[in-house]
């Protein structure tokens, strides 16, 4: 179809009535109104539970609170110090348990102790376990230090 044919399609068609328009735009019906109650129902529902009776205290420690840590607590990402035998999916269930939230991903880093001298005598201060926690996005963990 060449350049010229589209200029005459376009003059032909006949403009339509903006009271057509308006009478195709409907109030959604009962059926779609009850669709969408239902999804945010199941939304509601994906929140996991907090348990009264775990064993998170096999995997976690406690929350490290520095300046950095909450820093990534504006961008949804918890950093708790962890026991050395933890794996990520122990964790990720652990702080799905103890904090009721949902856990998108965990990344693990292990800490080297570092060599530390007082006068002529030389000792190590031992390292640890953390891990990075970051959870769904309008969910939110609150962490007291002390």
């Amino acid at each position: 179809m060449g350049l010229f044919g589209k200029t005459k399609k376009e003059e032909e068609k006949k403009p339509v009535s903006r009271v057509k328009a308006a009478a195709r735009k409907r109030e959604p019906s009962v059926k779609a109104v009850k669709e969408s109650a239902k999804t945010e129902v199941s939304l509601a529902k994906s929140k996991p539970a907090k348990k009264e009776f775990n064993q998170a205290w096999r995997v976690i420690k406690c929350p490290l609170v520095t300046e950095k840590s909450s820093g990534l607590a504006g961008l949804n990402k918890y950093i708790f110090e962890v026991y050395p035998e933890a794996n990520k999916s122990e964790v990720r269930k652990a702080v799905r348990d103890l904090y009721g939230v949902n856990v998108e991903s965990v990344n693990i880093i292990n800490v080297p102790g570092k060599k530390r001298r007082v006068g002529k005598h030389t000792g190590f201060h031992s390292g640890f376990k953390k891990a990075v926690v970051s959870i769904s996005a309008g969910e939110s963990i609150e962490i007291i230090a002390g």
